[in-house]
């Protein structure tokens, strides 16, 4: 297994760290848990940029590399969705549409790797990941907002931004579908 994968792999293992770290926030609030659950999240994120410029870098793309980082991506990325749904800020409706389109690509990615072909990211993809990432870092600002005791209309606000940036990643998990899909029926037929 090369350097990229072992990143990609890192970033699987960090998801329950982070969720661990999110239910402690709950049980024993603290700044010290909240700075190592934002932390987490920071290395997390920082490894899904550093896996694919060491694998273009050091020309270590692979094909389970590839299949890896999706998959990597949906674990740590759910994980976030999730434990912000708990406390009410990820809305059920937008968990629901992005586990269901994920579940999904995993499925049709099978389904094409069967077919002897490994989809690699769209621009579409790409657009989706960065507004999950959008919406992870505006949840969390507003999870850590909360825990310290702020309130007032700037949280109000940052409530709504969190909430346009939640529905537009359903929406782009949806449209990001779409090509795969086509690819896949092309493969398929």
């Amino acid at each position: 297994m090369n350097w990229a994968n072992r990143i990609t792999l890192f970033r699987v293992f960090l998801a329950p760290v982070f969720l661990v770290l999110f239910m402690a926030t709950q049980a024993w609030p603290s700044v010290g848990l909240l700075v190592a659950m934002v932390g987490v999240f920071a290395v997390s994120e920082l490894s899904d940029v550093l896996d694919g410029f060491v694998a273009r870098k050091f020309e270590q793309t692979s094909d389970l590399g590839k299949l890896l980082d999706p998959f990597s991506d949906v674990v740590a990325r759910l994980t976030v969705f999730l434990c912000l749904l708990l406390v009410g800020i990820t809305p059920l409706w937008v968990f629901a549409v992005v586990l269901y389109r994920e579940l999904s690509m995993t499925f049709l990615r099978l389904l094409m790797l069967k077919g002897g072909k490994v989809q690699a990211a769209s621009v579409w993809g790409k657009f989706k990941a960065w507004m999950y990432f959008l919406a992870s870092v505006s949840g969390l600002g507003q999870y850590v907002a909360k825990s310290l005791g702020l309130s007032g209309a700037g949280l109000e606000t940052w409530n709504w931004i969190s909430q346009v940036c939640f529905a537009l990643a359903a929406l782009l998990s949806v449209a990001s579908f779409i090509p795969y899909w086509r690819a896949y029926r092309r493969l398929a037929s």
